[in-house]
């Protein structure tokens, strides 16, 4: 189910921070990705190095973080926002 909002005449603050947020969620994949990645290469370099519970507490946060921040963008690209 898709959500339709129809903003009608908004003010220049308003039209601002729809901007910034369109932006914003524009960007999240890559936001979202990138310390995963990174995430995961440090565990593999250090996995020897460091106690592995420190490196599995520390990936799956930032693992869980960035399932959330998909989650959103998922969300976000399913509601349809318009300015009229």
């Amino acid at each position: 189910m898709r959500l339709t909002q129809t903003i009608t005449k908004p003010n220049d603050n308003v039209r601002i921070q729809l901007e910034q947020l369109h932006a914003y969620f524009q960007q999240l994949p890559a936001i979202s990705i990138a310390p995963a990645l990174g995430g995961i290469f440090v565990c593999l370099v250090l996995w020897h190095v460091v106690t592995q519970s420190y490196l599995l507490i520390g990936i799956s946060a930032v693992l869980l973080i960035s399932l959330v921040r998909l989650i959103l963008y998922q969300l976000y690209r399913a509601q349809k926002l318009r300015i009229d």
